[in-house]
């Protein structure tokens, strides 16, 4: 029987002995390890479904606005109508993902002081998925028009994001337990990360290119196809995957929510740490996410039937289709390639070689590769500033791990749930930055006008009032006769070019002058005396 000593945990105990009561005796769902590293089998199965889990994540964060824009119901409203509603949605969205990233942490809270048969993490990864994956379809579905439709799509909105995070804190809680070897750490995250890169990149090249046929119906698949792979992936996560060693799956007695943030307020290398993880998440969702708009307008608005605009080699969704894959690509193999570099070369020198990749990819992509063209030149460089990229995420990603047992070492408290929630908060609160910015961006370029356009056009095709070659000469004529369209688009580059590199070389150099774990000696010193001391104990 559970002891319950906090109120907080009733719930999650009837969870427990109710929903779970057939599993209780069930020996191969209370499996464990011992040792410093956790099976080949629980490495692969840990990698395996973050195929499915980041998929769903990117496809929410960069491309539910691409739906917003051009397959929802604002297309049949006026211009005036449109851009109202479209501000409201992007506040409303914005606010939404800064209030999840923030109550990320009583998340971790709820983690920590709720320890089932089922260990530490994997009952509330269960649980996320099958509350999260209900609101995320209502999402794709929501019901009627104009301000009710907002308000109903922001509402689910909401609870998606507040019920995805019990799934996400808990799956990422679990990382840092698996070994705290930090060459074995570097091992299992480039495998994960590269099953990470096959879901998110696969999702970033085909949404663009979909929206541009029938963008209602293509869009909708697609988000039915990922909701049911996620939810698949995590069914097979909870019946395969060993849970947490003995030693970390321990209850904490006393704990107030108050105390799920402390870490992050009371070490500065955690917060320090955390800001970087923010700020370097941001810019990938910048270039990515916002890409789409410029490629449509810039090189045409149509996929690989279509005819590119005057002076494009390709058409815009076959641009953005090829752009992100070759994004996944550099990503895949800094990714593949990091658990061999890290072994050679110090995470600073890493680190500085792969800022100056991203300043010379950016800023010849900035002034060069994004203009009709340039298309060889702007893939063949944006794959090595996306090598570069790639390895700031993976640097990166080591920190936010091996920033436990520092936190550990000097506070004398071990918090995988709460760090593990401050890389969620990081993720929404990026995520809400780069919805900000794109909206920004559409507005000081003055292309909104030019997406209401569109909208209503698409409109007009999904109620059949117009057919496909009907539609698609509608949108070019849209696109060729927009007064003032290439100055328009320079000052949209600026947003998804020139801010994501800013925030790229802003992150990287505080990495480099002020996180400490960044020296690989130092961090050695700290496990080894955190390992004598559990040794003695």
């Amino acid at each position: 029987m559970l002891a319950i000593d906090n109120k907080e945990t009733i719930f999650f105990y009837k969870l427990n002995k109710y929903n779970f009561n057939s599993m209780k005796n069930n020996m191969f769902l209370s499996r464990t390890y011992s040792g410093d590293l956790a099976p080949k089998s629980t490495r692969f199965v840990y990698s395996f479904v973050s195929t499915f889990r980041d998929a769903l994540l990117q496809f929410v964060s960069l491309f539910l606005l691409l739906y917003i824009q051009f397959a929802s119901p604002l297309g049949n409203e006026s211009l005036e109508n449109y851009e109202t509603m479209y501000l409201i949605i992007t506040i409303g969205l914005v606010f939404i993902k800064v209030l999840s990233g923030l109550l990320a942490p009583i998340t971790s809270y709820l983690i920590d002081i709720s320890i089932l048969k089922m260990g530490k993490f994997r009952p509330f990864v269960l649980f996320g998925a099958l509350i999260s994956i209900i609101f995320y379809f209502l999402m794709f579905f929501t019901p009627g028009s104009g301000y009710l439709f907002v308000s109903l799509f922001l509402i689910f909105v909401l609870l998606q994001e507040i019920t995805y995070q019990l799934n996400d804190i808990a799956f990422w809680g679990y990382l840092p337990t698996m070994t705290s070897d930090e060459t074995k750490r570097a091992n299992i995250l480039s495998i994960m990360n590269t099953f990470i890169a096959i879901g998110s990149y696969t999702v970033c090249a085909i949404s663009p290119i979909l929206t541009t046929g029938d963008a209602k119906k293509n869009l909708t698949i697609v988000a039915i196809i990922i909701g049911v792979l996620y939810l698949l992936s995590q069914v097979i996560f909870t019946l395969f995957f060993m849970k947490e060693k003995e030693g970390i799956n321990v209850k904490k007695e006393g704990l107030k929510i108050k105390d799920s943030y402390t870490p992050l307020f009371k070490d500065k290398q955690v917060l320090l740490i955390m800001i970087c993880f923010l700020l370097m998440f941001a810019s990938q969702f910048i270039i990515i996410g916002n890409s789409a708009n410029y490629f449509y307008y810039n090189y045409g608005y149509g996929s690989f039937d279509s005819i590119p605009l005057e002076g494009a080699s390709l058409s815009g969704g076959v641009m953005s289709f090829i752009f992100s894959l070759i994004f996944g690509a550099g990503s895949l193999l800094a990714m593949f390639t990091f658990q061999f570099i890290i072994r050679k070369f110090k995470k600073k020198h890493v680190l500085f070689f792969a800022m100056c990749l991203v300043i010379i990819g950016y800023l010849y992509m900035f002034f060069f590769g994004f203009n009709k063209g340039y298309e060889v030149s702007l893939f063949i460089v944006s794959f090595f500033a996306f090598f570069g990229q790639g390895l700031i995420y993976m640097i990166f990603s080591l920190n936010c791990t091996n920033v436990v047992e520092y936190h550990e070492y000097y506070y004398k408290s071990r918090n995988d749930s709460s760090i593990a929630s401050y890389k969620f908060m990081g993720v929404k609160i990026a995520n809400g930055l780069q919805t900000l910015i794109l909206y920004f961006s559409l507005f000081f370029a003055n292309l909104m006008p030019l997406n209401s356009s569109i909208s209503n056009i698409e409109s007009r095709f999904n109620i059949g009032d117009i057919d496909l070659a009907t539609k698609n000469e509608l949108i070019l004529n849209a696109i060729t006769t927009y007064t003032n369209l290439s100055s328009y688009l320079f000052i949209y580059r600026i947003g998804f070019v020139l801010v994501p590199l800013i925030l790229l070389v802003l992150t990287s150099l505080l990495t480099i002058t002020r996180v400490k774990i960044m020296n690989e000696e130092f961090d050695k010193k700290i496990k080894l005396e955190l390992m004598n001391i559990k040794n003695s104990d």
